[in-house]
Formats: C-alpha cells, structure tokens, sequence
C-alpha cells in the first residue's frame, strides 16, 4: 500500500494498492515486519486489554499526519493534536521501540506540565495541538501513543527522570497499562468521574 503525502502539508495526493508475493523481497534484504514486531505486539495486547472507553466523555488523538498507517523517518517532525468533548485531564504515553514508556512532555518549559494536562471549557470540541515538536529518531521499529482522559485528575506514576524525559515504572506491558491508566485497586468508581483513551501506532525508520 503506497500513499503521495504533499511534504509540506501532509495532505494525501494519491494512494495505491498492490499485491505480489512476499519472496520478492528477500533478495533484497528487506523485512515485512518491524525488527520489534514480538515486543510492540505484547504492548499493543496490553492496552486493547480492559481498554476504557466512556459513554460520556470522548478523545480524540492525531498527529500531523494523521492517525491511520502512520511512517515517520528519522529526521521528520511529529505534532500531536487532541481533542476532548468535555472538560477533562490529558496524560499522553509514548512506547517506544525499544520498550521504554514515556510521557510526552505537553510543555518543556514547565516540569509540572508531563502530566494532567487540563482542558477547559472553553478548549471542549476543539483541536488542541501539544506545543512541542517531536524529531523522529532511534531507536526505530513499531511505537505506540496513547492518550487518557479522565475528568478528575489522574493518580501520579512513578518515573524516572532522563535527560528532561519521565520514563514510568513498569515491569510488563500489562503492569503499563494499568498504571498509565491511573487505576488503584477499589470496589467502584465514582459515578461523576468519567474516563477513556485513544492509542495510535507509530512506525518509525531510519533514513
């Protein structure tokens, strides 16, 4: 499947499909699959399972290129967008290829912004774009973002800060999951609090 991307805009010009056995690209040297394929598989299967999705609250997640079988080589530029139908808080969690799972700073410029970020009322049913940019670069291989909402503040994760990133504390995709989710172990959630998520998947590569 080949897409014609304007370079400026990102807009689809023109798209093709073709078939033709895999055996073609073996002389060539080339793979079908991601060299993370096993890995970004287990992390994909971590976040379907017990995905929350509200009746009420809804997010919306994109980048500029959209959200849909989504390339980005290594030097190109990513710009996050989101959109909410209801006041809410934002965590957004980047997988990487290599497994490690970061929060994707919302403002660089103030530490307290790597988590809960809040949208207001007067941001509800619009497209907000994440202020920074984000350079694709190694490692390459199958990535995932994903973002929370919730309209009540999301419980803090342990992190470990690396050079200006918070990397979060977790063993297994599934532990992941669950914490990037704010979950704590209780018999009910509160009926006023409402929460979902999106997740996008990400393939990068070198030049």
């Amino acid at each position: 499947m080949a897409s014609l991307r304007d370079a400026d805009t990102s807009k689809v010009l023109a798209g093709a499909d073709a078939l033709f056995d895999a055996d073609i690209l073996k002389p060539a040297g080339l793979e079908l699959k991601p060299g993370n394929f096993q890995q970004a598989m287990m992390e994909q299967n971590a976040f379907n399972e017990g995905g929350i999705v509200s009746g009420k609250l809804q997010v919306d997640l994109f980048t500029n290129k959209g959200k849909d079988n989504l390339i980005f080589t290594e030097g190109e530029i990513m710009k996050v967008y989101i959109r909410v139908n209801r006041p809410a808080y934002v965590r957004l969690l980047y997988v990487l290829a290599d497994g490690s799972r970061t929060l994707l700073p919302i403002d660089p410029d103030t530490s307290a912004l790597h988590d809960n970020y809040y949208i207001a009322q007067s941001m509800v049913n619009r497209v907000v774009e994440i202020p920074p940019e984000f350079e694709c670069g190694p490692p390459f291989g199958a990535e995932m973002l994903i973002a929370v909402a919730r309209t009540a503040k999301l419980e803090p994760l342990e992190t470990n800060e690396i050079d200006g990133y918070y990397f979060l504390k977790a063993a297994s995709p599934r532990e992941a999951a669950f914490k990037a989710r704010g979950m704590k172990i209780r018999k009910k959630k509160p009926a006023a609090v409402e929460q979902t998520e999106a997740k996008i998947v990400i393939t990068t590569m070198a030049k």
